[in-house]
């Protein structure tokens, strides 16, 4: 994959050269963000860990499994990087290298895992009836298993293609890798938490009118809460890595076919 590596990825009228040295101040800064990333779901995974009757909470833990992933490999591989004898070049921090691949990997099972979680809340909070069928613990093991060899399969299945296939079709990936795993999952988890925050306020608004006010039935209390939980969690997602996305979507680069050789 040398010889793409050596091309010149240009964005906008911005000519970026693959083979420049990264600072290593960069490399500090995200060996940083592992170290407290990896620390911070560790506690949050202890802390899911003793609430796991509510399916909730059982996606929110399979997020927080795949963000201490994505931290643990960003925090080793900035070590090994920080340590290495050799110069870091910037092709080894973008879209095929070993770093990128495996945080893409993890953070694309973290974002479909926050589409899960907004897609059970808004069928429980539309549909109280069948809340234990949609959000079954049955149900929601398989979809996060599912989730899980889906990312995992379709990462797999592209790293293949990228290192022996042509430039043209390389280019294609560079297009569709981030709108498959970050531009898609953030427009369809923004949809559907404008969709939750529209239901559960007309659901809140009946649930006055059957019980009263000050004693709300244990179980309508409970979802409440579970709502609000999701809804802030999703909120404090897209707020985070909305900005990201589209970074990422202005940033989509075209490969011109002049090497740097």
């Amino acid at each position: 994959m040398e010889d793409i590596y050596n091309q010149t990825l240009t964005t906008k009228s911005v000519s970026l050269s693959l083979d420049e040295a990264v600072e290593p101040e960069l490399l500090w800064i995200l060996c940083f963000l592992g170290a407290l990333g990896t620390i911070l779901n560790i506690l949050n995974i202890i802390t899911l860990s003793m609430s796991m009757e509510q399916v909730t909470y059982k996606i929110l833990l399979g997020m927080a499994v795949a963000d201490l992933l994505v931290n643990i490999t960003l925090f080793c591989l900035s070590v090994i990087f920080l340590t290495s004898s050799y110069t870091v070049r910037l092709y080894e921090l973008l879209q095929f290298s070993s770093m990128s691949i495996l945080i893409r990997l993890f953070a694309s099972i973290s974002n479909w895992s926050a589409v899960l979680m907004a897609t059970i809340r808004l069928l429980v909070v539309t549909f109280p009836l069948k809340a234990a069928i949609f959000a079954s613990a049955r149900r929601v093991k398989m979809s996060i298993g599912l989730i899980y060899s889906f990312c995992i399969g379709l990462q797999f299945f592209f790293y293949p293609i990228a290192a022996f296939t042509s430039l043209l079709t390389l280019t294609w990936l560079l297009y569709l890798l981030p709108i498959l795993f970050e531009i898609l999952p953030m427009v369809v988890c923004l949809v559907l938490t404008v969709m939750l925050l529209i239901q559960f306020g007309r659901a809140h608004a009946k649930a006055k009118d059957l019980v009263n006010q000050t004693q709300l039935d244990t179980r309508i209390e409970e979802q409440k809460k579970l709502t609000v939980t999701s809804l802030l969690t999703l909120t404090f997602f897209i707020v985070t890595y909305l900005p990201a996305v589209r970074t990422n979507q202005s940033a989509i680069p075209s490969t011109n076919s002049k090497s740097l050789i």
